[in-house]
């Protein structure tokens, strides 16, 4: 009785054995599978994330080349004659340039500058140390302020030129009838002491014949 117990023991002991080595065996077997599965999903959300990123630069970059073609659509562009004056001051030149200017802005600070900077060497601009200061349109009046005219002396016939160049250039403006010249916001009774610039001039005035 007692060598029957002990067999049955011996053979219980056996089984749970048996049982724990194939549990074991188990978790090895599914071990890897779990390392594997575990790196494929890293390796997926890594993918994710870079074709996120590559998403995100290709919208910045996209969006950029908008605000350029925005920028560059917002400017409009024309072409007025521009007049200057010869070297010795004995007759009008004149340049087809092109103005551009901001589509809801004004374009007569633009033809100023233009004024200021003959493209030919032998173009002189009577302007070129004037710096323009404010300028606005109502009623067909066109106001120009300008800066300081103190260290400006080019004589009756470059006066003459000089404003004839301003009526003339601006003159091409739709809207432009006349234009009223003041030095830093004061109307005088002349520019540089010659030509009278109290009223407001036809934009066709010949000042010079």
């Amino acid at each position: 009785m007692k060598q029957m117990f002990t067999k049955g023991m011996l053979s219980v002991l056996a089984l749970l054995l048996v049982l724990g080595l194939a549990a074991c065996g188990q978790d090895q077997a599914e071990g890897p599978e779990d390392s594997n599965g575990q790196g494929s999903a890293e390796e997926e959300q890594s993918q994710d994330s870079g074709d996120a990123g590559d998403s995100e630069t290709n919208n910045d970059e996209g969006h950029e080349d908008n605000h350029r073609d925005e920028e560059e659509s917002q400017m409009i562009s024309e072409t007025l004659t521009v007049y200057y004056t010869d070297m010795e001051l004995l007759s009008m030149t004149q340049e087809e340039r092109e103005i551009a200017y901001e589509q809801d802005g004004q374009p007569w600070f633009a033809i100023w500058r233009t004024l200021q900077s003959p493209q030919n060497d032998e173009h002189v601009s009577l302007w070129e140390n004037v710096e323009l200061l404010n300028a606005s349109l109502e009623d067909g009046i066109l106001s120009l302020d300008l800066g300081q005219l103190d260290d400006v002396n080019i004589g009756s016939t470059g006066e003459a030129y000089a404003i004839q160049a301003v009526l003339h250039s601006y003159g091409q403006i739709q809207g432009v009838e006349f234009i009223a010249f003041t030095v830093e916001g004061e109307v005088r009774e002349t520019l540089f002491g010659h030509v009278s610039t109290s009223e407001p001039l036809p934009v066709d005035e010949q000042l010079i014949q």
